[in-house]
């Protein structure tokens, strides 16, 4: 599975300087803190990704105003464990990622936030059903990459289709739309007036599953 997320969304008052749209923060030793993600620590100097959606668009916040989101990975649940104290974590999470957008020159106070919420790795598995607390599902090793990810019409159980993050064609907003839109076409079409898909895997081969709709 891919790692699991801590993720910030602030409304700010006032707009924030030195940032474009997306900005990506990488930890001062990459190299240790991959290895700490992968064996299930915390790494001392996290990556994040920061977006600020108002840059692109003003309507997004009042005006004069900015709204950021940011995303830690960390983690699975599983990797850190049961007792594992998340507000805890989050609090400090969001304690470094302040401190780093400091060193970089951008003063994001906490008391300009007018709106504020966080989700731990928890709250993505009870809230949104995402498995282990994982952002992106599947790992993105080789044999899970496009025609090998697992397909969405399931080889075994005439009628069950899945869309999603782990399934085809991909992790990411614009792939799962699409593969939400490759599941309602084979829906369709295994069902169409009334015919009834035969066999495992409604009669076909599941791994296309990557084809086009």
């Amino acid at each position: 599975m891919t790692p699991g997320a801590i993720t910030f969304y602030w409304g700010v008052r006032g707009p924030i300087e030195g940032l474009n749209h997306h900005t990506i923060f990488l930890p001062d030793r990459s190299e240790e803190a991959y290895t700490d993600l992968a064996r299930g620590r915390l790494p001392e100097t996290p990556a994040f990704y920061l977006s600020i959606p108002s840059k692109s668009d003003p309507t997004l916040a009042p005006p004069g105003n900015s709204t950021v989101f940011a995303l830690v990975p960390v983690p699975t649940l599983s990797a850190m464990g049961a007792d594992t104290d998340w507000p805890k974590i989050v609090a400090r999470t969001r304690q470094r990622v302040l401190d780093r957008l400091a060193r970089e020159g951008v003063r994001l106070d906490p008391s300009r936030f007018a709106v504020e919420d966080a989700f731990s790795p928890r709250e993505w598995q009870d809230r949104f059903g995402a498995y282990d607390g994982s952002a992106f599902g599947a790992a993105h090793t080789l044999f899970r990459l496009g025609p090998f990810r697992a397909p969405n019409r399931d080889p075994h159980i005439r009628g069950l289709y899945y869309v999603g993050a782990s399934t085809v064609p991909g992790t990411g907003l614009p792939l799962v739309v699409l593969g939400g839109a490759m599941t309602a076409v084979r829906l369709r079409d295994d069902w169409s007036e009334g015919r009834e898909p035969t066999g495992p895997g409604s009669g076909e081969d599941a791994r296309e599953g990557g084809a086009s709709p």
